[in-house]
């Protein structure tokens, strides 16, 4: 028997997170590298994989979206899969209450796994945090502080908002 191999595509593959993606997909066995979606001038290049500046022409070409791009683009891109039946996994953080709905219904038609962060260690301070905030109760405040590279476009971060709605979790 054969292994199935899923085809996945990279929207917002010019950015720090798609080439990162890029580079990692060969080490992923059961992961083909199909599609690379981007505007930036000067795209990252992948062996086997397409290169496309819109999802409608791509997607006959891929199983998954994965999407680390911007907001806008974003919500765009995962309507587009959501008519051609395309499930999603997005990283894309700094989205407003309206384009939030328009998720929200896209995740009504196909899978869509969306998150701030996708590290196991921040995943894991999630859960931790949303303890310490249950177990210290309400005679304690909670400050998140946080500092990135110079090209981190969306403030506050996906991370540091999960932080927040796990603390305010914990709190009650």
């Amino acid at each position: 028997m054969t292994p199935q191999v899923t085809r996945v595509a990279i929207f917002g593959a010019g950015g720090r997170m798609g080439r990162a993606l890029t580079e990692a997909m060969p080490r992923h066995p059961g992961l083909q590298l199909a599609a690379l979606i981007s505007r930036d001038p000067r795209p990252p290049v992948a062996d086997g994989a397409e290169l496309f500046d819109t999802i409608a022409s791509a997607l006959d070409r891929f199983d998954v979206l994965v999407d680390f791009s911007r907001p806008d683009g974003a919500v765009e891109a995962i309507e587009a899969c959501a008519e051609g039946g395309k499930p999603v996994v997005t990283g894309t953080t700094g989205f407003d209450e309206a384009q939030c709905l328009r998720l929200d219904r896209c995740a009504a038609r196909i899978p869509l796994c969306r998150s701030g962060n996708f590290s196991i260690g921040v995943n894991l301070l999630l859960e931790l945090v949303e303890r310490a905030a249950t177990a210290l109760g309400e005679g304690f405040d909670c400050e998140i502080v946080e500092a990135h590279h110079r090209h981190k476009v969306d403030a506050p971060s996906g991370t540091a908002l999960m932080l927040g709605e796990a603390a305010a979790r914990g709190a009650g």
